[in-house]
């Protein structure tokens, strides 16, 4: 089985300095597959996460119709050709070397007639996530036991379910930092 899949990023945090990140590489199987952008699609919100309050200035909100593949985003280079079992992975962007806020990543599919061109606004579907894989206090769950906490790309394996055809692929990480006042963090390629 296969499914051909272009990649719509989600934001992520990538410099120390301001702690967030975006993803713009595909990998699949492991492999780094082109450069920057060529199966993620570019979007115009850098590095900023996407919030429901005290919204980064020009960020958007999950409630955009530009959330799906971020704001602004324009189509990918590319258009990448996965089987079921691969596994693929958004990976930072600018050089990030993991995810440093407490939270869970999700990953999402949308079945399209044209991956190159769809603008994501048809229905999603979620094929994976990680949560907690560490048992711990409540400072590890801030920090490590996340299974995502320190990973530098969101990841999932194709699902053998899946019926063959073109799909966008949409992950994300939500920070929990301060979810605690309404502020989840959504970081998407």
């Amino acid at each position: 089985m296969k499914a051909t899949v272009v990649l719509s990023a989600v934001l992520g945090l990538v410099s120390s300095a301001s702690a967030h990140y975006t993803f713009d590489k595909l990998l699949v199987n492991g492999a780094q597959q082109g450069g920057d952008n060529t199966y993620i699609r570019k979007h115009q919100n850098s590095y900023m996460p996407t919030k429901f309050k005290n919204i980064p200035s020009g960020s958007i909100s999950p409630t955009d119709a530009d959330f799906s593949c971020n704001k602004g985003a324009t189509a990918a280079a590319k258009v990448f050709t996965v089987k079921a079992g691969d596994k693929v992975g958004l990976k930072q962007a600018f050089g990030g070397t993991g995810m440093l806020h407490p939270g869970p990543t999700q990953v999402y599919m949308s079945p399209v007639s044209n991956a190159a061109s769809d603008k994501g606004t048809g229905t999603w579907y979620k094929v994976s996530q990680s949560l907690l894989c560490k048992a711990g206090n409540a400072e590890s769950l801030r920090t490590g036991a996340w299974c995502s906490y320190g990973e530098d790309n969101v990841h999932f394996t194709v699902p053998s379910t899946i019926p063959n055809g073109q799909y966008l692929v949409r992950g994300e990480h939500v920070g929990l930092h301060g979810a605690h006042n309404g502020e989840a963090e959504f970081l998407l390629p």
